[in-house]
């Protein structure tokens, strides 16, 4: 028996910094999916690039970038 692996779902995490609200600091998820499955399209490399100008456009800070593809294992005869 054989396993094949199945790209079935690719997305964007970035961690974002809200600074200090209320004496606590404000930390929130933020998830972007839809991202193109074939990895020649979306690379790390263009999908962090895209992460870093989405943090120039936004007013919390971006703290870290997680580039996250999801799979499923088929077991195949």
């Amino acid at each position: 028996m054989t396993y094949e692996r199945i790209k079935i779902k690719h997305e964007l995490k970035m961690n974002l910094n809200y600074g200090e609200i209320d004496g606590k600091i404000k930390k929130k998820l933020k998830t972007i999916g839809g991202l193109d499955l074939d990895e020649t399209v979306a690379t790390s490399e263009a999908v962090i690039k895209t992460a870093k100008a989405l943090g120039t456009l936004m007013e919390p800070i971006v703290q870290d970038i997680t580039n996250v593809m999801y799979y499923d294992n088929v077991e195949t005869a």
